[in-house]
């Protein structure tokens, strides 16, 4: 078992005092406390976030573009909605 630690923190986000608590309390919710798990689940968190700078996803695409990326979650008029929105 590995525990995340301040230090990990600060050299994954660069602001540990921002992020430490509440990545620490996620990974001890959802059991992420292998160092395999812990490493994956923080460069997927980088990634989505843009390095932990965007906390908001960004839907800039086409109609078409979310109904092909996600066609399940957009029928084709919640695409033309959210088109381009970000």
């Amino acid at each position: 078992m590995i525990t995340l630690t301040h230090d990990v923190v600060q050299q994954v986000t660069g602001d540990a005092d921002r992020w430490f608590d509440p990545l620490k309390d996620a990974a001890l919710a959802w059991m992420i406390d292998t160092r395999p798990r812990l490493t994956m689940w923080l460069a997927q968190c980088a990634h989505e976030s843009a390095g932990f700078s965007r906390l908001v996803a960004n839907l800039h695409y086409s109609a078409e573009g979310l109904r092909r990326v996600w066609p399940n979650r957009f029928d084709s008029r919640l695409a033309q909605e959210c088109a381009y929105d970000g």
